[in-house]
Formats: C-alpha cells, structure tokens, sequence
C-alpha cells in the first residue's frame, strides 16, 4: 500500500491506497528482464479524487567477468482533482555495476537520475544519486 497526504490550508489529510500490479518476468542464465504496471484511484478526507500510477521495467545482464550489471527505469505519475489540484510526474533511471570478487565477496556502484516535475507551484528538478556498496555473504 502506499500513503501519503495532502495539506491544504493549514490541514493535512493523509490517505492509503492500495495499488493493485500486473507485471511479467522472464530470466535466463545469461540475463532477466521484468515490468510492471500499477494504478490506483481513491477519495481523500478533503473531497479530492487521488490517482497515482507507476511504470517499471527492470534488466539484469550476468556473466561478464564476474560482474552483474542492473538497470531500472521508473515512471511515476501523482493526480489529485477535486478542491485541492496537484500533479506531479517522475522519471528515474538507475544502473548498478555489481563485481563478485569471490563467493562470498562483491564490490559494486551505482548511479541514478530522475527527473520529476509538479504543479503547484509549477517547478521542474533533476536530482542525480551515486552509491557505493560492498557485500559479505557468509
């Protein structure tokens, strides 16, 4: 379920929603690719009709010198209708370089950028993420 809220003249009113997904996966020795797909409407406290869909496709790619690349693009989309009218949209894409030093060890990175832009008051904002990781398995 996803919840969040919405303030209003000095009012916050939160809501719950539960969005139901469709998605299809396929996976090989060599790599895997899945979607998916989700929407949802609900009514809030304040009379405003909430609607938030979301778009996923995620690609794994193994077996190149011991390094497993993922890559996942995100598409988000908020509307609220009704007294209080907000919509804000978002686009991320996101690459993780994983190198399995043995077994049990890996070093890895990522990167990410999304995109996301709203109304109210109108504004459009890229915010770029890195990362570092390291993995123990025992």
């Amino acid at each position: 379920s996803v919840q969040g809220g919405i303030f209003s003249n000095s009012t916050f009113v939160p809501y719950s929603m539960a969005i139901p997904r469709l998605g299809l996966s396929y996976r090989n020795r060599l790599f895997g690719i899945s979607g998916q797909t989700g929407s949802n409407t609900t009514e809030s406290d304040l009379k405003s009709n909430i609607e938030l869909q979301f778009r996923r496709l995620n690609a794994e790619f193994f077996g190149f010198r011991n390094t497993t690349w993922a890559y996942s693009l995100i598409h988000r989309k908020l509307a609220v209708s009704g007294p209080f009218v907000y919509n804000s949209t978002s686009l991320t894409n996101f690459l993780l370089a994983r190198y399995h030093v043995s077994h049990k060890v890996s070093l890895g990175g990522y990167v990410s950028i999304e995109r996301h832009e709203k109304s109210a008051p109108s504004e459009t904002k890229i915010f770029p993420k890195f990362g570092a990781e390291a993995s123990l398995s025992f």
